[in-house]
């Protein structure tokens, strides 16, 4: 396994405990890929940026 991907694994076991709102960062960023902002916040009242978690986006693009 690349470097790389060690990387990216360690970080999304750790966002699949952080949670908001009850749901973990992965949870909210695979939503937040199926909808545009604006549903987003009027579905949960939040807005959410994966971008704002590092390799939290990239790891979405990947897998999700």
């Amino acid at each position: 396994m690349k470097t790389d991907d060690l990387i990216l694994k360690s970080y999304k076991e750790r966002y699949s405990l952080i949670t908001k709102k009850g749901k973990s960062l992965l949870e909210w960023g695979k939503i937040w890929l199926h909808t545009d902002n604006d549903t987003f916040f009027n579905l949960y009242g939040f807005n959410f940026n994966p971008h704002e978690y590092k390799y939290l986006y990239e790891i979405l693009i990947k897998e999700y």
